[in-house]
């Protein structure tokens, strides 16, 4: 079961001028995102996108490259997970 966070923190002002800032949370990439989900999930970085061969930053692509997933040979999106219909795969982009 996972524990609740809670942080107190005490801020002070301080200006600063700058370009941008970017803010990133670590994940622990094998812990599943959806306790519900009833087999396993896999959760893909916008960075992952670049480093996958052959995924040319289309995420239906890139998971061809797992195993037990397999593509439509026609060429659109559509994947089979471990033998299952294209209709059972659920899709999440945040």
């Amino acid at each position: 079961p996972a524990k609740e966070t809670v942080l107190e923190l005490s801020l002070r002002t301080s200006l600063v001028q700058m370009a941008e800032f970017e803010v990133k949370a670590e994940r622990d990439k094998g812990r599943v995102r959806n306790d519900m989900a009833v087999l396993s999930t896999r959760t893909i970085s916008i960075e992952e996108t670049t480093r996958i061969a052959g995924g040319i930053n289309d995420p239906a692509r890139m998971v061809t490259a797992f195993p037990g997933v397999a593509g439509d040979p026609a060429g659109d999106n559509t994947i089979s997970v471990r033998g299952n219909s294209p209709r059972g795969v659920l899709w999440r982009l945040e």
